[in-house]
């Protein structure tokens, strides 16, 4: 322990390389051919284990946190795109009806018109809306 303490090892860290050291030496002592020299060969066991576990712990070294903008989003966008190409009425009447959840009654008391009408208009906008997408995706073949 002394002698891995010496190395710059904390003293929970010694003890444990020298643990693991001194039953590998007792595993392998078959390989120890000058019995006078067992100190310095556990001391060698424990020095390599010590520099294994150091390897392995330069590679475990955690990365400092990087800011990541937040991701795009792309159906926005597409949305977008398409409702560019609708009228400005129809775009209007979707976006309330869609995106603010008003629903056909209050649409129709809002517009001063009939719930059918709203309904027509809906499904001719929802048309254009279609046509347009239709008009962003790419063709088959094309890169």
């Amino acid at each position: 322990m002394r002698f891995l303490g010496m190395r710059g090892l904390s003293r929970e860290a010694a003890e444990e390389a020298a643990q693991m050291a001194w039953a590998t030496g007792w595993e392998r002592l078959y390989q120890l051919r000058d019995q006078t020299r067992l100190l310095q060969w556990v001391a060698s066991i424990a020095l390599n284990a010590y520099r294994k576990t150091l390897r392995s712990s330069r590679r475990n070294v955690s990365l400092p946190e990087i800011a990541v903008p937040p991701p795009i989003n792309h159906a926005a966008i597409d949305l977008e795109c398409i409702l560019s190409r609708c009228g400005r009425k129809q775009r209007e009447i979707l976006d309330t009806y869609h995106l603010k959840g008003v629903d056909i009654v209050q649409m129709a008391s809002h517009y001063s018109c009939s719930k059918t009408a709203i309904r027509i208009r809906l499904s001719r906008a929802r048309r254009d809306a279609a046509e347009a997408a239709s008009l962003r995706r790419p063709e088959a073949g094309r890169s």
